[in-house]
């Protein structure tokens, strides 16, 4: 509750600069919920937002751009990307013996199609086609998840591990 009530304090007077540390800190999920509109409503208003967190799942969903900092510094600066949902990849896994159906239907669909593994690698359509696609061809989805580089990706991929978001 000290969090929510911090965040109205903060956004009453429709502040043009927001600095949040950690907002959603051991909120539920329906509080995790309201913070994330809020903020989204106050960017949408123009509001410039400066957020800290280490979760990147959260920073992911909030922000346009990043900044690795260490030992008080900024390492680096990142732009995340928001994808077009039609450039985006994907990873599917479908039960093996239907691998052969499930390339073929979704070539046929206007995906590109990389086996590896046991998985199906996708790209050229959106998320919304591959699972009707499947349903009429018969296989069962069992996994999809997106290939698109997360913001962990970027974190790991500095030279210190120990870079905070």
């Amino acid at each position: 509750m000290l969090q929510r009530i911090a965040l109205a304090q903060a956004l009453f007077h429709d502040p043009e600069f927001l600095f949040l540390d950690e907002p959603t800190s051991g909120m539920d999920p329906t509080g995790v919920a309201v913070v994330r509109r809020n903020i989204h409503d106050a960017k949408a208003r123009g509001a410039t937002v400066v957020l800290n967190s280490h979760h990147l799942r959260e920073v992911e969903q909030l922000c346009d751009r990043v900044a690795f900092v260490a030992n008080g510094r900024v390492e680096r600066l990142e732009t995340l990307r928001h994808q077009d949902p039609v450039k985006q990849a994907w990873c599917i896994r479908v039960p093996g013996p239907q691998q052969v159906e499930a390339q073929a239907a979704l070539e046929a669909a206007g995906f590109t199609v990389r086996p590896n593994g046991d998985l199906l690698h996708l790209s050229g359509g959106a998320v919304e086609q591959i699972a009707p696609v499947l349903v009429a061809a018969g296989v069962a989805l069992t996994e999809l998840r997106s290939l698109t580089a997360q913001l962990e990706d970027l974190f790991f991929a500095g030279e210190n591990g120990e870079t905070d978001a």
